[in-house]
Parts: C-alpha cells; sequence; structure tokens
C-alpha cells in the first residue's frame, strides 16, 4: 500500500495543456513508481507528444496524441523501454488551473537490458489517467496512472508526476 500510494504521489509525465488551449507540442520529464508482473522498482523517463484536435463526433474524443517515451525502470526486469504509439484523449476542464484526463491507446515497445524479463520488441495498448495542474499557461505539473497492456509479455503498470512544456500553436 505504501508503494501504490508513493507512486500515486511521486509520478510526473504530460499531456496537453490545461487552459483551453490544446498545444501542437510537449515535451516532459517523469518519475515514479513501476512494475512489470512481480518485479517492481523506481521509473524515470523523457516523453515527446504530438497533439491534434480530434475529428468532430467519434466518440466525444477530444484529442488524439501520438507519443515517443523512453523509461528506464530500475528492479524490475528490464533496464529501458522505448515506446512509439498513439493515444485517444478525453479530459474535462474543472477551472483555468486543473484538468483531469483519461487516455487510451496502442503502439509497439522495445525493451533493452540484461534483466529476467524477455527483452525485445512487444505489441501494447495503453489505459490511464491522471490530472494535470498548469503553472503558466505552456508549463504544467502532471500525475498519471498507466497501464501498458502488452499483447506477448506481463504488463507494466506505472505511477508517475512529472514536469511538461508546451509549446508551438494552441488551438
Amino acid at each position: 500500500m505504501k508503494k501504490i500510494l508513493l507512486a500515486m504521489i511521486v509520478g510526473l509525465t504530460w499531456m496537453q495543456a490545461a487552459d483551453n488551449d490544446l498545444y501542437d507540442h510537449a515535451v516532459g520529464l517523469y518519475v515514479g513508481y513501476g512494475s512489470t508482473g512481480g518485479d517492481a522498482g523506481a521509473v524515470y523517463g523523457l516523453r515527446i507528444d504530438q497533439n491534434l484536435h480530434a475529428p468532430e463526433g467519434i466518440f466525444n474524443l477530444d484529442a488524439v496524441q501520438f507519443a515517443l517515451d523512453y523509461a528506464r525502470l530500475n528492479g524490475a526486469g528490464w533496464d529501458y523501454a522505448v515506446r512509439l504509439g498513439g493515444n485517444a484523449l478525453w479530459f474535462s476542464e474543472t477551472d483555468e488551473n486543473w484538468m483531469p484526463f483519461v487516455k487510451a491507446g496502442l503502439g509497439v515497445q522495445f525493451f533493452g537490458g540484461s534483466g529476467t524479463v524477455a527483452v525485445g520488441n512487444h505489441f501494447y495498448g495503453t489505459l490511464g489517467g491522471g490530472v494535470e495542474y498548469q503553472l503558466r499557461p505552456d508549463t504544467s505539473v502532471v500525475a498519471e496512472l498507466v497501464d501498458h497492456l502488452s499483447f506477448s509479455m506481463e504488463n507494466t503498470l506505472r505511477a508517475s508526476v512529472g514536469l511538461k512544456y508546451s509549446f508551438g500553436q494552441g488551438y
């Protein structure tokens, strides 16, 4: 229970901006806690996003996101993971600074290292959500809980907190 609480407090990642603007690009750093099967440990990484407004009327979708994520997870049987995928985003603007969100997506992940988990390439699905707090129009703190559902190995659950910088044109 302490590990889960710690993971929820210490996670870091990003999404779109917390104001009415969805920015084209975002880059961020995150730290947190992750687990793969029975192994768990500290996680940290870098993520780059490309955001697009979703076409009207498709599943009430707010945006589509393409993401490149590099993560290091100590103690979970692998040294690093690189994920390339797309996410569908749904978000709710509660006030000018807070924005809860939900995401679902598909992608491919590449694992490397000398751990106990099979290293290689795997397809995955993503289910997750969190909340973003905007510090400035271009800078946000994001807390997120994400499950990377692997189609060929054990799932990876990550709770993280991060700092996100957004740039490009806001919509």
